[in-house]
């Protein structure tokens, strides 16, 4: 809770009262500026806020994305009739009668908040200004760690191994390493820390990536989940620059694209590539609009993977979907190819197969066939063969087989 005169008195709600709704307020204030109180904001409003105010410090909304992302959302919000108070700090907060009626309920009477010049007076107030971990009485300082020197967060290697313990017994993952407080690198995090911690126990080295945290901060996909989607990964162009990154920079309105005009009519978004000219690979990547979650999967493979010529990506999707925009992007309108080259995996010894078999075949643009048959398609330039190999997925287990005919 942020340390701000009477707020903590006036039991505001936080991410977890909006995430458990009971009720509707009529009149609510948010505090804060990122992605909690932009999400907030968004189904607030959808689910029926009629007076929504968000009063943020920084300059703009969600200020670790592009400057466009939070431009866009304000836009939006503005439309929805949601007032964005930027450059502003609360002075004082004041309840009626304050009152702890459980988790998404109305916590008491309405709320006086004084920010600025001005003061507002709603029905509940919502604190989202960011969170720390609960780390001070976990045991820490018996192991020598002093978490509290940094902000609550305890320290680890690549493995996920906490920093300063002897032994190699003491792991973290999620929030409370501090490297990407998201659900999915929590889970990311965790099935590298089970895949450490089997090996060790039986004294096997631990060699090759599924060992290691490689999506560290400048890597990390993120979705901003409101109405217009911020999706992103990487590093923003201010980001590359300061890190000292020669960087070219492709962007371009996505209303003109295909599969964004038949998706919506007056379609609103924005996408943004940051490409690092001394090595041609896509360092970072950012799409705003409805629907653009689904965009920042490709852009992930190309950012993480560090191909070269990483931004030639999803030339093959299908049309007239979304999809195909952040080729669009990259070729500038240019018509894009059906057919290309894929290059061969480099697997683990242990599931290496023998894929220098592996024989051309044509992308499949015909008619949908049976779910039965196997959806992995591998393009390559032709000669097309007239029985091509075919390849077996086991999802669970990420094994994979091609067998030709």
């Amino acid at each position: 809770m942020p340390d701000l005169p009477g707020l903590r008195d006036a039991l505001p709600w936080t991410s977890r009262d909006v995430t458990n709704l009971h009720e509707v307020p009529r009149r609510v204030a948010v505090i804060g500026g990122g992605v909690v109180a932009c999400e907030s904001a968004c189904w607030l409003r959808g689910l029926g806020v009629q007076e929504l105010t968000v009063i943020g410090s920084a300059p703009g909304l969600l200020g670790k994305n592009e400057p466009f992302a939070g431009e866009l959302v304000r836009q939006a919000f503005a439309g929805r009739g949601v007032r964005v108070v930027p450059r502003s700090t609360v002075n004082r907060v004041e309840r009626v009668a304050p009152k702890d009626t459980g988790e998404g309920h109305v916590h008491g009477g309405e709320v006086t908040v004084v920010f600025g010049d001005e003061q507002i007076t709603v029905d509940e107030v919502v604190a989202a200004t960011g969170r720390t971990p609960s780390s001070a009485d976990i045991g820490l300082a018996s192991l020598g760690l002093d978490a509290a020197t940094n902000r609550g967060y305890v320290t680890t290697d690549e493995h996920l191994e906490v920093v300063g313990v002897p032994g190699q017994w003491l792991y973290a993952v999620g929030d409370i390493n501090g490297r990407a407080l998201l659900t999915h690198m929590g889970k990311y995090q965790g099935r590298i820390c089970g895949a450490v911690i089997g090996p060790r126990a039986q004294g096997r080295p631990l060699n090759g990536t599924r060992f290691r945290d490689i999506a560290d901060e400048q890597k990390i996909p993120q979705v901003t989940f409101t109405d217009p989607q911020v999706a992103s990964v990487g590093l923003t162009e201010k980001a590359a620059t300061a890190a000292g990154l020669d960087v070219e920079i492709i962007e371009h309105d996505m209303a003109g694209f295909a599969g964004t005009s038949l998706l919506r009519d007056g379609y609103v978004g924005r996408a943004k590539l940051v490409v690092d000219r001394a090595s041609d690979t896509l360092v970072g990547a950012t799409f705003v609009g409805a629907d653009v979650a689904e965009l920042v999967h490709a852009a992930t493979v190309a950012v993480v993977g560090e191909r070269a010529g990483g931004v030639g990506m999803a030339r093959s999707c299908p049309r007239p979907t979304i999809r195909p925009g952040s080729a669009e992007v990259v070729l500038e309108g240019s018509t894009v190819g059906t057919v290309r080259r894929v290059r061969q995996p480099v697997l683990p010894e242990e599931r290496r197969h023998d894929l220098g078999r592996l024989r051309p075949v044509r992308v499949h643009v015909g008619p949908r066939r049976p779910a039965t048959r196997p959806r992995v398609r591998e393009a390559v330039d032709p000669p097309i063969l007239e029985n091509p190999p075919t390849a077996q997925v086991d999802m669970a287990s990420s094994h994979c087989s091609i067998r030709p005919h």
